[in-house]
């Protein structure tokens, strides 16, 4: 038998007697399409042959890849065959949903195969019309996204039949793992229902893709989104029925604040997935809503977390973090409602989430008090458009969600020496306008049993706001110390700001069937449009922020003569203070369109099945004016995959090849092709205390200046290489999947992904300096003009760059070797070399071999897992930057100038050498339930982040290289030569190890009503209150030079202890 199978055996009446037989013609619908949207390759008018068939029915059940369904809806598909395996023509099959009211019948054809297409998520039952005895019949649940397959094999003369005793069927289980026998994709399919009803998880979809083999969590500054496969947390791309739901600004996760209530199925797809999916680098995690029935259901939960039941230990305190005193308690309530509107045609779900989240948190110099308890709620509408014979079956479905939600912090001084609150002071008072509405309609239409289509349209609004009562007062980071000591205003340097963010989307998809040319083929073929709208408007609190340093030992690219005196004759070994201003404002949109094909190619070689698929993107970023500023056309993609089934289907091999793009995010348009203004003015420091009423007054000499960011709009030839290609990266797979006895699945895949083409942004000024010394100018003139941050550009790091340079900036002798500006535009062009820009390809490449194992919940157990071998290497992480928490997707500091780029290859923030999962759940009784999910990872490299010490562009960065002032022990000492610290090389966190328990409780209830029963749960996370640190302090200098003390402390925990409690009821 098969994995997961499971066997009925039931007895059959004698069919040798004519009272048996029913009638020869079988049931049969006018239409090929049923009430649930769904067709089968239906004959009709077509006959059963009589006295053909026996009722000896063997099923075989398998969870082949996706065909005719898409992101919301499944396909179930088989073949009807005799006892000698030759096809049998003209059954009906019958395919029904008690809770939605639906059947369909398909009819099979000449090979004997039947077909149901786009079936949204549930449990179906399936009926063979056998003209003689009982009808054979069994059950199956069709996730979205995915094929089952049943197979039917009956005799083909009454003498069989009149001696068959007995039925049996047979099947095997759809697994979470093994989610797409015939594809080629890894990683899990959780149904909330199921997986986390019984095993213990945090309350996020972060935590439920985290189940995946390959998944590790993310830095803490980027709020420990997934890491899938290598890729970094701003890479992946979250769907919400088909619509892209992904952060629009950055690329950083999705709505957290959703409940598990509200989704019936999450798809994490890390690896493998075809040409449908676009624009990502990284990994596709597809959430599917839930969708209301033929019965009224009210339900509620409630999920308390205490502070009181919170292991809170004092280790995890540092110099730099102060945590030990910090409290949090959470509640949240759900209630939810469904049924229908109109019984088999149109129903509804509706959720709201109550949320009071409490939380005291205290720093070094600071007390936040911040509640965040605003409301979350959902609503989603299904419904028939037209179920018609001549025209076919038609759905819609509508889905709002609304997350809109203000937290409020309050903050008062706090000092961690004495622990006391100085309750005296004024209040800092804080606003967070985050959240905001989604829209999403679908519509799905199957016309034909070879044609079915889908369109959709959503739109999204999110809001990024921060208010504050003290935006007058300016905020100041005093380093002095060793640690930051905040004053003036501790909520935060930038207020004011507005950071809103608009996404529409439209798409169309088609599933065209073609049998028997050369095999049969299953295409696909589809188009998606985005417009992504991003405004901005920040300053810095009071106008500026301040940083105030012990000394400015790091500030030499201020002193040319190298003799410690700056060269408007400041002291560097004195205290120096960095008067920071920054504004930005604006609005930016890209637009992107995506074209793709794909066929699913059953080939006449038996058991071999190969995918193949095409995808063209476009992308259009248009600047703060709406003019374009970087376009890419026509980027190609591929995915290539195979199947080979062996052992009658019980095991298989499979391979993948494929590449895949990256879009620019609006993040970047922000940045590069707004009106920023960023610089940043050095002076002496001339008094030990810092009035932030009067900060003017600690303000001495100047010593110099650091343009982040020039002023004004600059004209988009400047700001873009004329030659720019879109990121690329290219995928290899290869895997063997195997069943052992009735209810395991076991497997392993070797995966290797190759970022093999980059987009960043970084300085050409540089590049400018060496092209003036290998062509003869003025390399002076070029320094002077070209002093670090003048001429920043997209571009392919490690390509030569084209673009043009403003004539108002270059050198006279520049501007007449590059010939001139002949149109007046104020613009030449010129070509820098890879070799003269001075920074290398970018390079990421991460090589994984999976080992998985899954046993169904089958006799009161389950078990999964996976052990994952794995390396992430390279000189980039991706679109962001866990070394120094940089969120800036696309625009990093990693190839800003050559000097940033030494020693910057090594081992990645997102490599783990080793991880183990391991989750399951037992279910002592029908009352009892118990779950257990475990984590074991190897630890995570780090270098050290200082001021480079010859490189002066580099240098104007700050803490940003891989130097530091370190001893042979690496511990920082400012008696010591800076010394190459490369990425990955000097510190490793060490080994984590995390295991979560729960218990739930069904108790037995007389006074309820049937079939209603209550649900009481514990779940307790880091049962053992393991204390392993996540996270060390990688910075061992502040931007002016001086050591940091606290480098290589730790600066993440894995969660503390925690005990939440909770309770369910459902009508």
């Amino acid at each position: 038998m098969r994995n997961g199978d499971r066997t009925m055996i039931t007895k059959s009446k004698g069919r040798g007697s004519l009272q048996s037989r029913k009638p020869s013609v079988f049931r049969q619908r006018a239409r090929a399409i049923s009430a649930a949207g769904v067709t089968g390759l239906v004959a009709l008018g077509s006959f059963a042959p009589a006295a053909t068939l026996t009722a000896l029915l063997a099923s075989t059940v398998m969870t082949p890849a996706a065909v005719a369904q898409d992101f919301t809806t499944g396909q179930l598909v088989g073949v009807v065959t005799d006892t000698a395996g030759n096809p049998v023509s003209g059954i009906a099959v019958t395919i029904s949903n008690d809770q939605t009211g639906f059947d369909s019948t398909s009819t099979t054809d000449a090979e004997g195969r039947f077909n149901f297409a786009r079936l949204p998520i549930a449990q179906y039952k399936v009926v063979v019309d056998a003209p003689f005895g009982e009808d054979p019949s069994d059950e199956i649940r069709i996730p979205a996204g995915s094929v089952q397959r049943l197979n039917f094999t009956v005799a083909t003369s009454e003498v069989e039949a009149a001696g068959l005793e007995e039925i049996i069927v047979v099947g095997t289980r759809a697994t979470s793992s093994r989610k797409d026998f015939l594809g080629q994709e890894g990683g899990i399919v959780v149904n909330t229902d199921d997986l986390v009803a019984r095993v213990p998880l945090q309350r996020t979809v972060s935590d439920i893709a985290l189940l995946a083999p390959g998944a590790s969590s993310g830095d803490s500054a980027f709020g420990n989104q997934p890491s899938l496969a290598g890729s970094s947390v701003a890479e992946n791309l979250f769907y919400v029925n088909g619509y892209n739901a992904t952060d629009t600004r950055d690329f950083i996760g999705l709505m957290n604040t959703i409940p598990f209530e509200f989704f019936q199925q999450v798809d994490i797809k890390t690896t493998g997935f075809q040409a449908e999916f676009g624009r990502t680098t990284g990994s596709v995690v597809n959430l599917v809503t839930r969708k209301g029935t033929n019965d009224f259901h009210v339900g509620a939960n409630a999920f308390y977390t205490p502070e009181g039941l919170r292991s809170n230990s004092k280790k995890r305190d540092t110099t730099d973090g102060f945590r030990s005193s910090d409290k949090l308690t959470e509640t949240e309530i759900n209630t939810w409602i469904s049924g229908p509107l109109i019984k088999d045609r149109l129903w509804f779900y509706g959720l709201v989430s109550f949320r009071d989240n409490d939380l005291e948190d205290f720093s070094n110099s600071a007390f936040t008090d911040r509640k965040d308890d605003d409301p979350v709620w959902g609503i989603n509408i299904d419904g028939i458009l037209l179920d018609n014979d001549m025209f076919g079956y038609h759905t819609f479905t509508y889905t709002h969600i609304d997350d809109k939600r203000d937290i409020v912090d309050s903050i008062q001084p706090f000092d961690r020496d004495t622990g006391t609150i100085d309750r005296e002071a004024d209040t800092v008072t804080q606003t967070f306008e985050r959240g905001g509405t989604t829209d999403i309609l679908k519509y799905t239409g199957v016309i034909r049993d070879w044609l079915s289509i889908s369109g959709l349209f959503g739109e999204s609004d999110s809001r990024g706001r921060d208010l504050s009562n003290v935006s007058d007062i300016p905020q100041i980071n005093d380093l002095r110390s060793g640690t930051n000591i905040v004053t003036g205003n501790t909520g935060g340097s930038i207020v004011d700001a507005i950071n809103n963010d608009n996404r529409r989307m439209w798409r169309a998809d088609a599933d065209i069937t073609v049998n028997d040319f050369f095999g049969d083929h299953q295409f696909r073929i589809g188009f998606d449009r985005e417009v992504r709208k991003s405004a901005e408007q920040t300053s810095f609190s009071g106008g500026f922020r301040y940083v105030v340093f012990a000394d400015g030992s790091g500030l030499g690219r201020f002193d040319a003569n190298g003799d410690g005196i700056s060269d408007t004759g400041v002291d560097l070994s004195a205290p120096v203070i960095r008067q920071d201003f920054r504004t930005t404002g604006g609005s930016f949109e890209s637009v992107l369109k995506g074209y793709y094909i794909q066929d699913r190619w059953q080939t006449p070689i038996e058991n071999l099945t190969l995918n193949v698929g095409f995808r063209l993107e476009d992308q259009t970023s248009k600047n703060v004016n709406g003019e374009p500023f970087a376009e890419f056309n026509g980027g190609f993609d591929f995915r290539t995959g195979f199947t080979y089934e062996l052992d009658e289907g019980r095991s298989r091999v499979y391979g993948f090849v494929g590449k895949t793009h990256f879009a620019i995010a609006n993040n970047t348009n922000i940045r590069l092709a707004g009106e920023e203004i960023f610089n940043e003015d050095f002076f002496r420091l001339v008094s030990d205390t810092i009035d932030p009423a009067n900060v003017d007054a600690a303000i001495g000499e100047f010593i110099g200046r650091d343009i982040v960011s020039p002023p004004g709009v600059q004209p988009a030839s400047t700001l873009v290489d004329k030659d720019l290609e879109n990121q690329r990266q290219i995928e290899y797979s290869l895997g063997y999947d195997f069943s052992v006895g009735s209810n395991w699945t076991f497997g392993v895949r070797g995966v290797y992904r190759d970022l093999g083409q980059g987009l960043e942004d970084g300085s050409m000024d540089a590049g400018f300096r060496q092209f003036a010394a290998d062509n003869g100018l003025d390399v002076d003139a070029a320094a002077a003009a070209f002093t670090g941050f003048q001429t920043f550009a997209l571009f392919n790091p490690g390509s030569d760059v084209t673009l043009d340079v403003r004539t108002d900036l270059a050198p006279a002798d520049m501007v007449a070797f590059l010939g001139g500006d002949a149109d007046g535009d104020g613009l030449v062009e010129a070509t820098l070399t890879a070799e003269q820009i001075g920074v290398p390809k970018i390079s990421r490449k991460y090589k994984a071999l999976e080992l998985t194992w899954e046993r169904a919940f089958v006799d009161g157990w389950s078990f999964q897992g996976s052990y994952v071998l794995a390396r992430s290497s390279g000189n980039t992480e991706g679109g962001v930057k866990s070394d120094n928490g940089q969120g800036d997707t696309g625009l990093t500091q990693d190839f800003d100038t050559t000097g940033l780029t030494d020693g910057a290859k090594g081992r990645l923030p997102n490599d783990r050498r080793h991880t183990i999962k391991a989750f399951g759940s037992y279910a002592a009784t029908e009352q009892l339930t118990f779950g257990a999910n475990l984590t074991v990872q190897s630890g995570r490299g780090f270098g050290c982040q200082g001021v480079h010490p010859t490189d002066g562009i580099a240098a104007q960065f700050g803490a940003a290289s891989f130097f530091c002032k370190l001893d042979e022990n690496n511990r920082p000492n400012a008696d010591v030569e800076s010394r190459l610290t490369p990425r990955g090389s000097v510190l490793e966190s060490g080994w984590t190890k995390q295991l979560d328990v729960s218990a739930v409780f069904k108790p037995d209830v007389d006074f309820l009503p049937n079939g209603v029963a209550p649900e009481f749960r514990i779940d307790v996370f880091n049962i053992f209150d393991s204390n392993d640190v996540t996270d060390l302090q990688e910075f061992g200098e502040f931007d002016s030079g001086q050591v940091r003390s606290t480098f290589g402390d730790p600066t993440g925990f894995i969660q503390a202890r925690t005990v939440r409690l909770s309770a369910r009821i459902e009508f």
